[in-house]
């Protein structure tokens, strides 16, 4: 990378994440946040699920854009966040007060359920912005450690989250969808013993 591409790259960091504000999500913020959450979907995991899986997301946008509000927006046990650009939606996280998965509920975990970037807006520290949202409000509400899973193949995403202090788990899962089947693994983090990063 020549030095002038570099400077214009940098500049263009800078400019972009100084434009960037984190707020609690709306139910206004439906339609964008639908069509991020499909386009991120098929960034991320094109190279691990087959097409159809993709396809089929795309045939429910309407119906999910419907719904959304029935999904619980900051209610519920649900804590959600976008990052905007402007006004357009660039990035999403979603927190639970009690984790989806069984094996974690029953053991008292809090979960980060979905942090989903553009991939225009990837590694300008985006990600790391939200986590700490959805960390600082389920510490607000007594929880004391949180889980998130992923699927495995999806390194970039395991790398982000070991960063940000997670301890891979033993236990694992099957991500089951539309008859295919795909590993997942989970991160654990302790907020009361303090072992959650904070780079």
């Amino acid at each position: 990378m020549s030095e002038t591409v570099q400077i214009s790259w940098v500049y263009d960091i800078v400019k972009n994440m100084k434009s960037i504000a984190i707020r609690k999500t709306k139910e206004s913020d439906a339609e964008q946040h639908v069509k991020l959450h499909a386009k991120v979907w098929r960034d991320c995991y094109s190279h691990i699920m087959p097409k159809e899986i993709f396809d089929d997301n795309d045939a429910k946008i309407e119906e999910r854009i419907e719904n959304f509000a029935k999904r619980g927006i900051n209610k519920d046990g649900f804590i959600n966040f976008v990052a905007t650009d402007s006004n357009r939606i660039v990035a999403f996280a979603i927190g639970l007060i009690e984790s989806k998965y069984d094996h974690y509920r029953e053991l008292g975990y809090a979960e980060l359920m979905a942090i989903y970037i553009d991939p225009e807006y990837q590694s300008l520290g985006i990600g790391r912005k939200l986590f700490n949202k959805i960390t600082n409000e389920l510490k607000k509400r007594n929880c004391d450690k949180m889980v998130i899973g992923v699927l495995k193949e999806n390194q970039k995403a395991r790398k982000a989250y070991e960063k940000w202090g997670g301890k891979l788990d033993v236990f694992e899962k099957p991500f089951e969808k539309m008859g295919y089947s795909f590993p997942e693994v989970f991160y654990l983090y302790d907020f009361e013993n303090n072992r959650v990063s904070k780079n």
